[in-house]
Formats: C-alpha cells, structure tokens, sequence
C-alpha cells in the first residue's frame, strides 16, 4: 500500500481551478476567454478531471486479435487508389505502389475493366480490395465474376464494395426499390465471400459537402437503418448482413473531436444493430478513414502535406481498419504527392509506434468526456430524425442537402470573414516566390448531388478566379 505521506499536496478541486482561472483572468469573462465549441454545439473547457468522464475508460477493441504478435497490437492496412482505364500502365502502378509500403487497393472500376491484365502477379490473398464502382453495381459485379473465373479462394479475399443503394440515390439512379434489389444481389453474390462487405456506407459524402461531424453521423447511420429496414423487407438474413458492414467516414477538423467521431461510429452502430435484433461486435465493424477534401486548400498547396498528416493520425488513433490519405491534387498529382499520400501511414507506424497501442485514446477525460456528449447528441439527432419519417423522407424533401449547404457556408463565411484561421489561406499567406496556389475550378451540383467542396472556396473564388 503506498504511504499517504507519499504525497503532500493537498487535493484540488475542479471548483478550487475555477476560482484561481477566474483571479488569473482579472476580470475577464471565463466562457467566453477559454471556452469554445465544436461544430457549433459541444462545449469545450480549458480544464476536465475524471468527475467530467465518471472516472470509466471505454477503451476499445477495433479489429480481432492479430494471428501473429509480432505484427503489433493494432494494425490497420494502407490504402491507395487507382484507376483501371488502362490495365498494362495500371498494373505497372499497383505493384509498384504494394512494393513501396501500400496493401490495399481502391480500384475505380467499370463493366468492361479487364481485371486479368490490371491484377497480373497481384497476390489478392495477401492484401485487401476495394471496388469503387464509376457507375453503377454492374462495375463491381464484373470483379466477383473475375473471381469466379479464376477459382479465387473464398476465404482469401478481403476488402468492400464502395457502393451503397442510399448513396446511388445521390447519382443516376432514383427508385429505391431498385436501389434495394441490387444491394439484394450483391449481399448474394458476396456470400462465399466472409471477409468482404458487399456495401459500403459512404458517411464522407456529407463531410466532404461541408456538413459537421455531427450532422455526418446522423444522416449515415440514417442510412444504415433505411437500409437495413429495407433489406429485413426483402428477406435478407440482417445478422449475417451487419456483421460485415463496412463504413467509410472523411477524418478532418478539429483533431481531437475526429478521433472521438470514427470512435463513436463503432459504439453507435453496434447499438442500431441491437435494434435490429443484432448482435455485432465493435470489432466486427469495418472503417475506412480518407484524409478530408473539405479541409484541403488550392492557396498555398503545400499546407495540405501537413492536414493530412495531422488527418492520418486520428484516423488511427480513432480506430480506422483502413486509412486511405487522398491525393489532395486528385488526377494532377505528381510522383512525389502520391508517394507522400502513400509514405504517411508508413511513417505514423514505423516512426510514430502507433501500432504498439489498441486503443490509446482510452481513460482520458476530455475524450471521453466529449466521445459521451457526442454519442447522447447523435442519439437524440436519430430519434428526431426517425419520427419525421427517416432519412429517406429527409432525402426526397431535399431536407439533407440543404442542412448539409447550410453548414458548408456558415464555415467557409467564417474562413473569408477570418473568424476561423487558415493558415496559408486567410493567415501567414505566401507571398513572391513562396506562392504555389493550384488551379481554381467552380464547384456545381445539380439534382440530388452533393459534390466535394472546400472550406476555403469562398476566399479561392477572390484570389484565384480570373
């Protein structure tokens, strides 16, 4: 037992700093000197103790128990995109790219890829795939049939679809009852399949519009339960279904509440499931976390580097199963900004140790004061939501997008209003030799699209626009 004498100080109550941070202030107003909030709603103070987390640590297990030790407590596969326009050029691309620290593939895929000459020497049970279909299911089916040919075998390949019948809602196709049918055929056409998910929540959609963390959370787990409520109708077997749910979420600003963000998807999700008379395991949820477009800017391009340096951490320390740093310059970008993107997984785990830790984040008490406030918010936000008809309703009455525009301008008025900094941007801009801004191009949506924007746009349209 250790010796009280062991520590002399007296005890300090969160009342007896308050007082003292209110001496030290001379006058000036507590709230408004040193508290903020996040996404316009979480209050943050300056000073937390474990009364603010009741002293419980939800500490987290993102993934199963790795099959080998020494492959680290936490792992999580580093992801790169590529096209398969032109399968020799492209095959050349993505073994160089697995050869150099990548062991998962984003493939944009289309009905008439030739996946024979795009995956030539690619050993498929040693990494993990991703198709993101260019236009509709079709795309993706054309890989399962790939498989098929060759006899690939079922227990090997790992990964998802990058397609969900809410998301097509967003393009080309409006009824949802085919929407519906085709998730139906793709849940079929994956079943030999146990470890790829045949549909992807694309929770990122909003988060690269412009919308909240918050607002983000809400309306994607809206779209978990239109769906699943619509698969339950259709007969499809939900246990079976939620257990390889896959998620893909958009980590930018602020850093810390992200973190709580992607933990806070887990712990939601595996709470919807129970809902639906499921039970699914935290660990059993598959996340993708990308690197944010709404945070990247075209004025002083390499500040980027840093945003989605600082984006990568939290998606892993957040808990992602996949961490996928976008090349912020998108089809322009040069050798040296895809190996960056492609090298920044490499060095948070190589030189950072980030995978020495399951779940670090655990037992600190903003964090987990603010990953509680989080969870009670989204719950009250799907219950709302629910009463008013869901997320589909929401959808058709256009009532998504327009929060979603709401939010995207209040934030990128406050950046051109220097309410909210920037750096490279509205603060310490390059000036002479220094200035390396990209191409300005004007964003436009029509229909039920929500395209990517920028915070900075509004600022971008002044300085760039000729």
């Amino acid at each position: 037992m250790t010796n009280p004498d062991f520590f002399p100080f007296q005890a300090t109550s969160k009342s007896d700093w308050r007082k003292q941070i209110e001496k030290d202030l001379k006058g000036k107003n507590f709230e408004e000197t040193l508290e903020s909030k996040v996404w316009s709603t979480i209050k943050q103070s300056p000073y937390y103790d474990s009364s603010d987390s009741q002293g419980i640590a939800t500490q987290l297990r993102f993934h199963p128990e790795p099959e080998l030790s020494v492959l680290g407590s936490r792992i999580w596969a580093n992801a790169v995109e590529v096209s398969s326009s032109s399968p020799k050029a492209n095959n050349a691309t993505i073994l160089y790219q697995l050869q150099n620290g990548a062991d998962a593939l984003i493939i944009h895929a289309s009905e008439s890829t030739n996946w024979s000459i795009l995956l030539k020497e690619v050993q498929l049970e040693y990494i993990s795939v991703y198709i993101l279909p260019e236009k509709s299911v079709r795309d993706a089916i054309s890989f399962l049939n790939y498989l098929e040919q060759v006899n690939f075998p079922s227990g090997k390949l790992k990964g998802a679809i990058l397609w969900s019948p809410t998301g097509s809602l967003f393009e080309e196709e409006r009824d949802w009852t085919k929407a519906l049918k085709d998730a139906h055929s793709l849940i079929e056409k994956t079943k030999p399949y146990p470890n790829f998910s045949p549909i992807t929540f694309d929770f990122s959609r909003y988060a690269n519009a412009g919308a909240t963390g918050l607002t983000e959370v809400e309306y994607g787990l809206g779209e978990i339960i239109e769906t699943a409520s619509g698969l339950k109708m259709q007969g499809v077997e939900l246990q079976e279904w939620f257990s390889k749910i896959c998620i893909h979420t958009a980590v930018g600003e602020p850093h810390f509440p992200e973190m709580v963000k992607l933990k806070a998807i887990r712990i939601l999700t595996s709470e919807l499931a129970e809902k639906f008379d499921v039970n699914l395991g935290i660990e059993q949820i598959q996340v993708i976390a990308s690197s944010s477009l709404w945070t990247k800017s075209l004025i002083d391009k390499n500040n980027n580097f840093i945003r989605q340096t600082y984006e990568g951490l939290a998606g892993i320390l957040g808990g992602c199963n996949v961490l996928w740093v976008r090349k912020w310059d998108g089809d322009e970008s040069d050798a040296l900004n895809s190996r960056i993107a492609r090298n920044v997984s490499s060095v948070l785990k190589e030189e950072s140790y980030l995978d020495k830790v399951m779940d670090p984040m655990a037992g600190s008490f903003y964090l987990e004061s603010l990953q509680k406030e989080f969870i009670e918010l989204i719950q009250a936000a799907i219950s709302k939501l629910e009463q008013e008809g869901g997320w589909l309703s929401h959808f058709q009455s256009k009532a998504v997008h327009e929060r979603v525009k709401s939010e995207r301008l209040a934030a990128q008025e406050k950046v051109k209003e220097n309410q909210l900094s920037k750096v490279g941007v509205n603060r310490y801009q390059a000036s002479g030799k220094l200035i390396n801004n990209l191409a300005f191009q004007p964003i436009q949506e029509s229909g039920y699209e929500l395209k990517p924007s920028r915070e900075t746009y509004l600022i971008e349209q002044e300085i760039l626009k000729k």
